[in-house]
């Protein structure tokens, strides 16, 4: 952090860190915040969501370090990622949000500079995200410019994101305090317990403000390693499909002139989920039973049809393995 502040100013920035038992990666998180090049003070708010491991024994080193950046937000049990960042957002001073998760960090030093300088110059604009690389485990390769050859839109982007046709990587964001404060429900997320906090946060602020791109890689997202989206526990991933059901229909709600729930696109999605998981498992009993299901709601793509048969289905397993194998080498 290249800025001599007194510790009483007030931050134009508030990074913020969902933490939940990542000892293992959070310093590398801090470290590469504390290392960006800006002209500006920002603080650091770390939203510990009760790890069991030695995450907060380092937090608490950081903020005796740094006492005037650093901000903990300690909850007494275990929130959920939803629940525990808006409270730790609700802590934020800044004029503007910036966020990273655990497990990610910033590899660009410029990172929050060139998203300051973007919104002060652009003000119709009240988000802006960037290109990434991607950290691939547990291969440890990185794939440089993850999205550089496909086309990222910007503008007013509410409906191409409720199709999931934006790749926004939350580690990459950063948005004006007040879209935040007008357009964000935050006790929602706290109320409900969201489980998840990017896809809700980018369709409250997408419907009333412009988005941008910066095509330059900032952000390193770690992938393949476990997390709430990449688990070997099927339990938890029907229990993420549920909540996310019930968030898809309290988005749908919120804005009733705009979407409409669709539950047999839900049920595709979720059986189109449960199929990959006994793919990845080796489940060839559970594959056929979703690949059935899907079948009889007009869905015959191929991992459905080589469920008919063991063998074609060992087959696509082993195509599909060693090709995400092969593009990371």
């Amino acid at each position: 952090m290249t800025s001599n502040h007194s510790i009483t100013q007030e931050p134009l920035v508030s990074v913020v860190i969902c933490s939940f038992n990542r000892e293992n990666t959070i310093f590398q998180t801090i470290d590469s915040i504390l290392s960006q090049q800006c002209d500006f003070f920002f603080e650091i708010i770390i939203g510990d969501d009760c790890s069991t491991d030695g995450a907060r024994e380092l937090c608490l080193n950081y903020k005796q370090r740094f006492p005037e950046i650093f901000k903990l937000v300690f909850q007494t049990e275990n929130y959920g990622l939803g629940k525990n960042w808006a409270l730790a957002v609700k802590e934020a001073r800044g004029r503007y949000l910036a966020f990273c998760d655990d497990d990610d960090y910033w590899h660009n030093p410029n990172k929050l500079q060139m998203q300051f300088d973007f919104l002060e110059k652009n003000k119709d604009y009240g988000m802006v995200h960037t290109e990434i690389d991607l950290l691939v485990e547990p291969q440890k390769k990185i794939v440089k410019n993850n999205n550089l050859n496909k086309y990222i839109p910007q503008g007013y982007l509410f409906y191409e994101i409720f199709k999931g046709k934006v790749p926004i990587c939350f580690s990459s964001s950063f948005i004006r305090k007040d879209a935040i404060d007008k357009y964000l429900p935050l006790d929602l997320y706290i109320q409900h317990c969201f489980n998840i906090q990017d896809w809700p946060t980018w369709m409250f602020i997408a419907k009333h403000v412009k988005i941008g791109y910066l095509n330059i890689s900032t952000t390193t997202y770690r992938t393949g390693h476990s997390s709430i989206s990449n688990t070997n526990s099927k339990k938890k991933i029907e229990e993420k499909l549920e909540k996310d059901q019930f968030m898809y229909q309290l988005i749908c709600s919120y804005f009733p002139n705009d979407l409409t729930y669709n539950e047999r696109e839900y049920i595709l999605y979720k059986l189109g989920i449960l199929l990959n998981f006994a793919y990845k498992q080796n489940q060839y009993r559970s594959a056929k039973k979703y690949a059935c299901r899907l079948k009889n709601l007009g869905c015959n793509n191929l991992k459905v049809k080589a469920t008919t048969n063991i063998f074609l289905f060992k087959l696509v397993r082993f195509l599909k393995k060693n090709r995400a194998i092969l593009q990371y080498m």
